[in-house]
C-alpha cells in the first residue's frame, strides 16, 4: 500500500516506531509499576542505543541521559566485572503474626548451609569466600502474587516486624496503596551468595578516528534537515555543548538532537541534558 510519503519521512517513521517500542518497554517497568520515569536518569548503551536515548528520554520527561564509555561493549564489560552470584530459595508459607522469628532465621541458616555445601561440591573450591544476602516474598492474604523485600537485619532487630513493614512500603510504592490492617503471608525465603572476587580494571585505549565533516541530518518534519557537526567523544569537554551533534565512536554512535546539551563528565561518560524540558516546565 502506498503511504504517500517520501523515503526520508518513511525512514524517520521507522526510527520513531522503534523509539515508541522502547518507550513502552520503559513504561512497563516504571509507570505501570507506580514509578515516575522523571525521577530517574536514563543510561544508554549498545551499538545504537545512544542514537535513540535523548528523544526517548524527552518523551518520558527524563531530563538526564548518561552514555558510558565503550557503550557498544558495555554489556560484555559488565559480564566480566560482575561478581558471581548464586541464588537459592525455599517455600516457607507462614503467618508472620503467628510464627516465631527464630523459625524463619533457622530456615535461612539451613538454606544457606546446605546451599554452600552444594556449591563447593559442584562448582567451587573449598577456599571460596563470599557473603549472603536475604530476601523474602510476601503478599496480602488472598492475593496471587508476591513482592520481594530484603530480610537482612541486625541481631537485635524485630525480623518479622521489619519485613512486614517493608512489604507494606513496597506495596504502596509499587501499587499506590497499603493495607496495614490486612493479614500478610510469608511465601518464600531467598538467599543470594555473592562471591568475593578481584575486580577487573579495564584499560583505556584510544582508537584513532578520521576527522569527519559536518553533514545534513533529518530531525523530523518540525525541524527538518540541519547541518550537524560529527565529532568524537574526545572532542566533548567538561562544558556543555548544544545539539545537534553526532558523536561517532568505534563501537557506537550517540545522537545529541536540538534541545539537548552534552558534555563529558569526570568518569568519561557522555552526560546529556534535555534542556527543552526545563523550558516546558516554566
Amino acid at each position: 500500500k502506498q503511504l504517500g510519503i517520501d523515503t526520508t519521512d518513511a525512514a524517520y517513521g521507522v526510527y520513531a516506531v522503534a523509539n515508541t517500542t522502547m518507550i513502552r518497554a520503559i513504561k512497563s517497568v516504571t509507570t505501570f509499576r507506580g514509578r515516575d520515569p522523571r525521577d530517574f536518569t536514563l543510561m544508554a548503551f549498545g551499538g545504537s542505543g545512544p542514537v535513540h536515548a535523548a528523544l526517548i528520554a524527552r518523551s518520558l520527561g527524563i531530563r538526564q541521559i548518561i552514555v558510558p564509555g565503550s557503550p557498544g561493549v558495555f554489556s560484555a564489560l559488565g559480564l566480566l566485572e560482575a561478581l558471581p552470584e548464586y541464588g537459592f530459595s525455599r517455600t516457607l508459607i507462614a503467618d508472620p503474626a503467628q510464627v516465631s522469628a527464630d523459625v524463619i532465621i533457622d530456615a535461612f541458616d539451613q538454606l544457606e548451609s546446605s546451599s554452600l555445601e552444594r556449591l563447593k561440591d559442584e562448582a567451587l573450591n573449598e577456599a571460596i569466600t563470599g557473603s549472603w544476602s536475604r530476601t523474602a516474598d510476601l503478599r496480602y492474604r488472598g492475593q496471587a502474587y508476591e513482592l520481594t523485600v530484603t530480610a537482612d537485619t541486625g541481631p537485635n532487630d524485630d525480623l518479622l516486624g521489619m519485613i512486614v513493614e517493608r512489604f507494606h512500603q513496597e506495596h504502596e510504592r509499587t501499587y499506590g496503596r497499603r493495607a496495614s490492617d490486612e493479614p500478610v503471608d510469608l511465601i518464600t525465603i531467598r538467599s543470594t551468595y555473592r562471591i568475593d572476587a578481584e575486580r577487573i580494571v579495564p584499560e583505556s585505549v584510544n582508537i584513532p578516528q578520521e576527522q569527519q565533516q559536518p553533514r545534513q541530518a533529518y530531525f523530523g518534519r518540525e525541524q527538518g534537515w540541519m547541518l550537524t557537526p560529527v565529532i568524537t567523544r574526545e572532542e566533548l569537554t567538561r562544558s556543555f555543548r548544544s545539539g545537534p551533534l553526532i558523536v561517532e565512536e568505534y563501537d557506537s554512535t550517540t545522537l545529541i538532537p536540538p534541545g539537548t546539551d552534552a558534555r563529558i563528565d569526570e568518569q568519561g561518560n557522555i552526560t546529556m541534558i534535555n534542556t527543552d524540558l526545563d523550558a516546558n516546565r516554566d
